[in-house]
């Protein structure tokens, strides 16, 4: 279970997962699927995020890491991310098995 079905989750809420590997029309069958089934909002990693298949819902869409033109879009900070791993690391204990080291 990821976190965002955690955090679901504890709201009373479901997450639905679909994969249109890069395919536009099994996006748009998803994005049908999604409204007869009632969704308050669609988190979507696609290349189409210009085409109109997002216009004129009638719940919010956010696009991680892509621009939109009318929609939220949210990205990650790579090199605090990366920060954050290397801390994880480097911890007591850890022992470096890589050729090189860190």
């Amino acid at each position: 279970m990821t976190v965002l079905e955690w955090k679901g989750a504890e709201h009373g809420l479901r997450l639905i997962i679909g994969n249109a590997d890069e395919k536009p029309k099994k996006e748009i069958d998803y994005i049908a699927t999604f409204k007869q089934n009632n969704v308050i909002g669609i988190i979507s990693a696609t290349n189409q995020s210009a085409t109109d298949h997002y216009e004129n819902l009638a719940f919010p869409v956010v696009f991680p890491d892509r621009t939109a033109n009318d929609h939220p879009s949210v990205y990650a900070d790579g090199l605090a991310g990366g920060k954050i791993a290397a801390q994880q690391l480097i911890v007591p204990g850890f022992v470096d098995h890589s050729p090189a080291g860190l």
